[in-house]
């Protein structure tokens, strides 16, 4: 099963939660913000969101400063 992360493919050998693979891949898991089908999913899913083969997500980094 294939899941997509701004454009780069990772691939999984069994369903798990989009919170659980984010600690996996030692992606971030604050600090940012992650959409799926342009709507962003509230931090509060990520734990209930199970990883289907093709999902594409953006995830995006929040910068404080100006």
């Amino acid at each position: 099963m294939t899941i997509t992360i701004n454009d780069k493919e990772y691939g999984l050998e069994y369903p798990v939660s989009l919170l659980s693979f984010l600690h996996e891949i030692g992606l971030p898991t604050t600090g940012v913000a992650i959409a799926r089908a342009e709507s962003v999913i509230p931090r509060a899913e990520w734990d209930t969101l199970t990883l289907e083969d093709g999902m594409n997500f953006i995830m995006i980094h929040a910068v404080s400063g100006g």
